[in-house]
């Protein structure tokens, strides 16, 4: 079985690097966006085993997008990405429903 990807991230370059890492271990990116806008008609509208969500988006950041836009019986798992550790994010984050938290 394949483990189908999903990446929201504001760095493109970020994002192609990761899909780039991937693909390399059979992992298939099956979408990609950029903001928390376009990441909500992704979450809607694609079929995926992991999601990696960056927390520093443009329009709508990641807490807002598990808060508001990622049910809470997902059944694929989240990775959050992010340059700032602090706890209480981080604390956050994983009582909204992330599995594992990655600092850039």
């Amino acid at each position: 079985m394949v483990l189908k990807v999903a990446i929201v991230d504001d760095s493109r370059e970020l994002a192609l690097s990761i899909k780039s890492y991937l693909e390399q271990y059979d992992m298939k990116v099956v979408a990609m966006c950029h903001n928390g806008k376009d990441a909500v008609h992704m979450i809607e509208t694609c079929d995926f085993d992991l999601l990696l969500l960056d927390l520093i988006l443009p329009y709508i950041d990641g807490i807002g997008l598990l808060e508001k836009y990622i049910p809470r019986s997902h059944e694929y798992k989240i990775i959050c990405l992010s340059a700032f550790g602090k706890d209480s994010i981080l604390r956050e984050a994983m009582s909204l429903g992330v599995d594992y938290f990655i600092l850039k």
